[in-house]
């Protein structure tokens, strides 16, 4: 729990630092930048693994009820509009469904949400703007909607394993209602561990997410 408090403290910090420099300017075929003297990989939207029968295997601390769950995000089907991808997830906890979600991908945007009608995500919504890189900011589904993108790291330990990976910052303030949330993102895997923290009337949401293994299609 102290962890996760101090994951919520950085975050608040690094995303106010962050809400004035929000550098969104770049060349679509850049594939990497320098930002601050550093030299950083730019992320497409198309290093997001999204096919069906994708599925990624998450252990799931909830914080407020002290315990640990194992998650499975599978990509199950696929409706193709004019500009969008439509994918349906179904989470599995003990091989039972237990929640169903939507990811949107557009030409620039990766959404999750789930289709739980009471808002609870047994699995943390996000709103990912491609491309990704150190610097890079945007607003999520409104202007109290706030993202930013750490540095780049190469050596982030999950549950043993090392990946290269982005760390975004979100920040959403809103009437009765806030979401902090961290997101590690790796380059043709996906989401590697997410932190959120949701209050709001009539639930409290704080869960970390640590990827386990992946099947990419």
């Amino acid at each position: 729990m102290k962890y996760f408090t101090l994951i919520l403290i950085v975050l608040l910090i690094v995303s106010c630092s962050e809400k004035n420099n929000n550098t969104t300017n770049y060349n679509k075929n850049d594939t990497t930048i320098i930002y601050h003297g550093k030299i950083q990989p730019v992320f497409k939207i198309s290093s997001f693994p999204l096919n069906v029968g994708n599925w990624w295997r998450y252990q799931v601390e909830d914080f407020l009820n002290s315990c640990t769950d194992t998650i499975l995000v599978k990509v199950v089907s696929l409706k193709t509009t004019g500009t969008e991808n439509l994918y349906t997830c179904h989470v599995e906890l003990f091989n039972e469904i237990i929640d169903s979600a939507l990811i949107t991908l557009s030409d620039s945007v990766i959404s999750y949400k789930t289709y739980n009608n009471v808002g609870y995500s047994y699995f943390a919504e996000f709103y990912l703007k491609y491309p990704i890189a150190y610097g890079y900011a945007w607003h999520g589904i409104n202007q109290n909607d706030s993202f930013s993108v750490a540095p780049y790291h190469t050596d982030t330990e999950i549950l043993g394993k090392q990946y290269k990976t982005y760390f975004i910052n979100r920040y959403f303030l809103d009437y009765n209602y806030y979401h902090i949330q961290a997101i590690m993102i790796s380059e043709n895997i996906g989401i590697v561990h997410e932190n959120t923290s949701i209050r709001s009337y009539p639930y409290d949401q704080q869960q970390g997410f640590d990827l386990i293994d992946y099947h990419l299609e």
